[in-house]
């Protein structure tokens, strides 16, 4: 509003809805995919849960219209993911691609685990003012679901209570978690890798034999080899599905005619690059 009353020239932070409208208006606007991409945790602690069957997790990985989603409610604007990276984040694998769309597969997966008649999970997730599509996206992700016989539930959850969650592993009665890839801080894949790893302070998911790898990055200091491990790593976890991949995180910007010479430093405009001209 303070945008288009002229009262602003630079607006951020903006929703898809909002930057339709402002496109249809005339508007120059920018969507930047941020390095934290949003995710489904999956976990595999507990032996007899069925999401300890890599099947499962696969399955609803294949199980959900990601394209249709990001279509739809995000504009076009976002492809979806398959790994815990964007490029320009160290060790971002260029070779994977998202899971497909496979309804048929995501069944038969379903069924050769044993579960040909369904599932049914709890999904508490966090409604970040970040991702104000959020509840839209969760929503659309059980609709897809229940085409293949998983019934998810999705119970938005209070930040602290997420936090808690995450940080302790004690999940309470939910089967998953909201989540995501974080690699911001250091534009670096080894923060999120953990994150899915028994490292990580409450484990959700954990492989021993991994950790070899994981801990080998840590004391490689030659820049291509160490990136090379990063991609390997990534490329193991797309196949293991530690999470339901859904999309990065965004910052939508709209700006007025006299704004030019719009500039980046990594996520954040360049505010002394940034020239104002009378229209």
């Amino acid at each position: 509003q303070a945008l288009v009353s002229d009262q602003i020239d630079i607006a951020y932070g903006l929703e898809f809805e909002a930057l339709r409208q402002l496109k249809e208006d005339g508007y120059r606007t920018l969507v930047k995919e941020t390095p934290i991409v949003g995710a489904l945790a999956l976990p595999n602690i507990d032996p007899e849960h069925p999401l300890a069957d890599v099947r499962v997790r696969r399955a609803l990985n294949y199980g959900t219209n990601r394209q249709l989603i990001a279509s739809i409610l995000l504009n076009g604007s976002v492809e979806a993911n398959g790994q815990g990276a964007i490029p320009g984040v160290v060790g971002y694998n260029p070779d994977i691609d998202p899971y497909p769309y496979d309804p048929d597969r995501a069944r038969a997966l379903l069924k050769d685990a044993g579960y040909e008649n369904g599932l049914s999970f709890r999904a508490d997730v966090q409604l970040s003012a970040g991702v104000p599509e959020a509840v839209l996206i969760y929503q659309s992700v059980a609709q897809d679901l229940r085409g293949i016989g998983v019934d998810l539930e999705i119970r938005p959850t209070f930040t602290t209570d997420w936090i808690r969650k995450w940080f302790s592993g004690d999940w309470g009665d939910a089967d998953i978690i909201s989540s995501i890839w974080n690699t911001s801080a250091y534009m670096d894949a080894i923060r999120a890798i953990e994150n899915v790893s028994c490292s990580k302070a409450g484990a959700f998911f954990c492989l021993p034999e991994m950790m070899a790898d994981i801990d080998a990055t840590r004391t490689n200091f030659d820049p291509i080899s160490r990136e090379q491990q990063l991609q390997r790593l990534l490329a193991r976890l797309h196949d293991l599905a530690p999470s339901l991949y859904l999309f990065p995180q965004t910052s939508i910007f709209a700006f007025s005619d006299r704004v030019h010479n719009i500039t980046f430093g990594r996520q954040q405009i360049m505010i002394e690059e940034i020239e104002m001209r009378d229209e």
